[in-house]
Parts: structure tokens; sequence; C-alpha cells
């Protein structure tokens, strides 16, 4: 097992399980710690994050969106793999790919898909607010460079596609109507 793997297990396994986010908190924090001493475990990080194993997968791809850079030319080529494995995952691994997407240059053959399955999360009211927050916030993106896709985007924003968010989700979806839609 790679470095980065055995090291997320091994803190993991020492986590009391009720101590819950706090915890999980630390645990990003000694990762972070971790990757900045040994940036070579990148790739590591990648293939844990594309790997599909739902308890270290959403983490790797949480990890590596809070280090990587904009459009950073190590992840370009698992655009179109995340792409594939979006509608498959579950929802923790959906928003930390979604999350990872928003600081990518999507190659315009792969916007249409991206924007099906945004919607698809999306309109999906059930799912957790914050999975749906950044499809949204994927879709609003997109939106900037066709304009015609705005009002279809505003329609998407009523009130029956809002009622299920938490109080702090519903604000920041409707900020980011009011400014970029």
């Amino acid at each position: 097992m790679p470095l980065v793997g055995r090291l997320m297990n091994t803190i993991m396994a020492s986590m009391p399980p009720t101590l819950g986010k706090r915890i999980s908190q630390a645990h990003k924090e000694e990762l972070l710690d971790y990757m900045a001493k040994h940036p070579e475990s990148f790739s590591e990080a990648i293939e844990m994050m594309m790997s599909g194993d739902p308890k270290i997968a959403w983490r790797a791809a949480g990890l590596i969106v809070d280090l990587m850079e904009d459009n950073d030319i190590r992840l370009r080529p698992y655009i179109h793999p995340i792409l594939r494995k979006l509608p498959t995952g579950n929802a923790s691994e959906q928003r930390e790919w979604l999350r990872l997407l928003l600081h990518m240059d999507i190659p315009e053959n792969l916007e249409g898909q991206l924007v099906d399955e945004c919607i698809r999360i999306w309109i999906a009211t059930e799912k957790r607010p914050g999975l749906r927050y950044y499809a949204l916030k994927n879709l609003i993106r997109i939106a900037h460079g066709y304009p015609d896709l705005k009002p279809e985007l505003k329609s998407l924003t009523e009130a029956h596609f809002l009622d299920k968010l938490s109080p702090g989700v519903r604000r920041s979806i409707e900020r980011l109507v009011r400014e970029y839609l």
C-alpha cells in the first residue's frame, strides 16, 4: 500500500468514531502537513482518489483540492475519468470531484457531460445540500461562457429546488444567483 494510504489508514484507525468532524479536521491537517513535506506523494493521492474505495477516495480528493493549483497540469488527464465516475460515485466522492472540477479548465467537448451530471445532481432535491451546492457552482461557472444557459439555470433555482437545503447553503446559493445569474 502506498505511503499516503498507510498514513491515512493509521490515522483513521486510531480515531474514535465519536469525535466526528473535529477529528477529521485534525486528520486533514496532519495529511496536509505530510503532503507539504512529501510532495512526491501527490500522484499517490490521485491514485487513491480514483481507486473507488469509498472510505478513502473522497478524502484523497478533498486533500488534492486543498493542495492543487488552478488548472493543475497533474490533474488534467483525470478530468474525463472523473466525469465518467461522477454518476456512480457516492455523495462524498461526487462532492469532492465537483470541488476539484471547479478549479480545472474543462475541455469544451466535456462541458456538456459535466452540465448534464450537475443538473441531474441539482434537481435531485433529496441529495445532500453540499453536493448540490457544488453542482450548481459548476453550472454557474460553465454558464459564464454560455450566456444562453443563464435563464435556464435561473429557472433551476426556483423555490422548490431550494426548500430542502440547509439555511447556510440556501443563503450561499441565493447569493450566487444574485451575483452571477
